[in-house]
């Protein structure tokens, strides 16, 4: 899905405005009738990690700010991330961050430091774990 669904309908029966608009609002959602997990995304994970509910994943990892665009292989479960640059997200924080600093081709200071002033966060200071976050 791109956003929402309704827990009693099959996604072709899903309406447009679910489909295309729809947040995951509810912190404790109903599992889909199929009884498949369901993957969403339009509900941002500013710290960048996939919101792991249960019968419920939200890849929306804030790529639009400066985050990072997750995909997912539902069958093995297997992420993958990348910035919006093309830089990789790998596990190592410090790696990523250069990668996507090169990637950029960002001007260096003075101190031959490359400036990050304005990037936000482009990527998180936290280690990778391939295995989603669970919402508590």
């Amino acid at each position: 899905m791109h956003a929402g669904y309704v827990v009693d309908l099959s996604p072709g029966e899903f309406p447009d405005h679910v489909l295309r608009w729809s947040l995951l609002e509810d912190p404790d959602p109903e599992p889909h009738c199929s009884g498949k997990t369901v993957i969403v995304g339009h509900t941002e994970q500013r710290d960048g990690e996939v919101l792991d509910l249960g019968c419920v994943k939200c890849i929306d990892t804030y790529c639009h700010g400066y985050g990072w665009l997750t995909a997912i292989d539902v069958i093995s479960g297997t992420l993958w991330q990348a910035s919006r640059w093309g830089a990789m997200r790998d596990g190592d924080p410090v790696l990523d961050l250069q990668r996507a600093k090169k990637l950029l081709k960002l001007p260096l200071g003075k101190d031959r430091r490359l400036k990050t002033e304005g990037l936000k966060n482009l990527a998180q200071p936290s280690v990778f774990n391939l295995q989603p976050r669970m919402r508590r």
